[in-house]
């Protein structure tokens, strides 16, 4: 009989230990607001993310620049690991890393919201998307919200091209 305990109690020992799942803490930095459709969209992930995941997620929400005070210190921050996921837009990006990401921001280049959506989620947007990896980002998706004509005035308000005329860029 004691021989008996000291193998089971071996064979126990041998066995493969399962450690409690450890729970992932994600930094998610915006540089907008709380009411942004940035920030809201980043707190509706943090909501849905730690869900899904069954409490192995933990997201914490940095909005207004608290992590990083601008578009390009946020992705510094992912490079350096400070920052995990960023709301972000592609101009910003582009004028600092890589000028094809400004393509997509040019005035009055989309027909209306089907067409934005069309182009992000198609090649070209798969294409925008790729270029994010070398500088050590993965995207996920695209937003809306703000808007795609890109063109502000002090002088009057601009709906169509013809509004430019004779305004200086």
């Amino acid at each position: 009989m004691k021989r008996f305990l000291v193998l089971l109690t071996a064979a126990v020992l041998l066995l493969p230990t399962v450690a409690p799942a450890q729970t992932i803490t994600l930094k998610l930095a915006t540089i907008v607001g709380n009411d942004n459709p940035f920030t809201t969209s980043a707190m509706k992930f943090k909501e849905v993310a730690e869900a899904k995941s069954g409490g192995r997620l933990r997201v914490e929400v940095y909005p207004a620049g608290q992590l990083a005070k601008n578009e390009i210190v946020q992705l510094e921050g992912m490079q350096l690991g400070t920052v995990d996921v960023a709301a972000m837009s592609l101009p910003s990006i582009g004028g600092k890393f890589d000028p094809k990401m400004l393509a997509t921001d040019v005035p009055f280049l989309y027909t209306g919201r089907e067409h934005v959506w069309k182009v992000h989620e198609g090649p070209v947007g798969k294409e925008l998307m790729n270029r994010f990896e070398p500088l050590g980002a993965k995207p996920f998706c695209y937003g809306g919200g703000w808007g795609f004509r890109g063109v502000l005035s002090n002088k009057r308000s601009v709906q169509a091209p013809e509004d430019l005329k004779g305004q200086t860029i």
